[in-house]
């Protein structure tokens, strides 16, 4: 139809993959016209900071930076919005997110992001970012550039794995982009290679919806696992480290003799002491509630219980399989036509779930019959 038009990405969709997206759709033309707005302002912005910041000559429309802004202008107005992401597993087993998206010209745009990335890289703030490689390979006539991260969260490279960074290239058709581990930036040239093969023997250009999204929950809650532990054993860790360097600061403190001065001494009238006023009433700093009102200790721990239980049974229903979520659209002629399916795993668990809410959850244990009712604590 009008509306739509074949994704140039369309055999790299992968349905099992962790996270899969895809957006191919044409522009009308009063989104070209705000977009080429926006470039032309861009344009002069670019040129304001290169004065501004002594990065060498103003770039004017011949210029490598102008003429990468004309590329670009170029693809807004081609009207097609066609961009691509999937999570993928690199050579070692670690997360990798590649993404891509069409252009046109695209060498103009790779001319003109050499020139920016070489007035760029002395920079003090892009060296605070990490290691900026220019030019750090090659594939199938896509300038590669690198730049690995300074900052490298144990988590991070627990789930990315070493030297986690941003792979980016640009060719003729498409923009390419990954971000991952050491082994990310051979993941897209695989991709690429896949990518490339398929458009030499003219495989099926269908018409996906423009809009697709597909989510393989289990996938995603492996990762996120793998990075809660690796963030819980640093934070054991710190805690320990903490303790040791308090006990290591803290200094002997000399009790006083029996009969001494402050051996013994009565707890001054008012204080939070044995038989005290303050005793047994909830009085005092540490039983303020924070809505006026003590809470309920039984029962925010059966709540607590209740949560905990549910995400136990979410977690193992989606375990057993059927863990995928759907979500795509199509444009019509007066507006979209949107679509979420989620397999036979999510029946289940909500299904289980709300045989769980209507038995109650775990049971509580049986008060006495003539034991008052819990009344809510008035806090000073």
């Amino acid at each position: 139809s009008s509306t739509e038009r074949p994704s140039y990405f369309i055999p790299l969709l992968d349905e099992n993959a962790a996270v899969s997206v895809s957006i191919s759709s044409l522009m009308a033309d009063r989104e070209k016209e705000a977009y080429g707005e926006m470039m032309e302002g861009f344009r002069m912005e670019v040129a304001r900071l290169i004065e501004e910041n002594k990065l060498g000559p103003v770039p004017d429309e011949n210029s490598p930076i102008g003429q990468a802004m004309t590329a670009i202008q170029k693809t807004l107005q081609e009207g097609h919005m066609d961009i691509f992401a999937q999570f993928y597993r690199d050579s070692a087993g670690k997360l990798a997110i590649v993404w891509a998206g069409r252009v046109q010209d695209g060498e103009a745009i790779n001319a003109g992001a050499m020139d920016v990335l070489t007035r760029l890289k002395d920079i003090e703030q892009v060296q605070n970012m990490g290691e900026l490689q220019i030019n750090a390979g090659e594939h199938h006539g896509v300038m590669l550039h690198r730049l690995n991260f300074a900052i490298q969260p144990p988590e991070a490279v627990a789930v990315f794995g070493d030297n986690v960074g941003m792979t980016m290239g640009m060719g003729a058709t498409a923009i390419w982009g990954v971000i991952g581990g050491e082994e990310s930036t051979a993941t897209l040239k695989s991709v690429m290679d896949k990518l490339e093969e398929a458009q030499a023997t003219a495989a099926d250009q269908r018409t996906p919806p423009n809009f697709r999204v597909i989510i393989n929950v289990n996938q995603l809650v492996e990762m996120a696992e793998i990075a809660r532990e690796v963030s819980m054993t640093r934070r054991q860790e710190r805690e320990a480290a903490a303790g040791a360097e308090a006990a290591l600061a803290q200094t002997p403190v000399d009790t006083p003799a029996p009969g001494a001065p402050g051996a013994g001494a009565a707890p001054a009238p008012g204080a939070g002491g044995a038989g005290g006023p303050g005793a047994g009433r909830g009085f005092g700093r540490g039983g303020r509630g924070r809505g006026g009102f003590q809470p309920n200790p039984a029962q925010a721990a059966a709540m607590q219980r209740r949560a905990e239980q549910g995400r136990r049974i979410a977690m193992e229903t989606l375990k057993e399989g059927d863990d995928r979520i759907e979500i795509d659209s199509r444009l019509t002629e007066t507006g979209a036509r949107l679509r979420v399916r989620l397999e036979q795993g999510f029946v289940k668990m909500f299904g289980r779930l709300v045989a769980n809410g209507i038995s109650g959850g775990e049971a509580e244990p049986d008060a006495p019959a003539d034991a008052p009712a819990p009344q809510a604590v008035p806090a000073q």
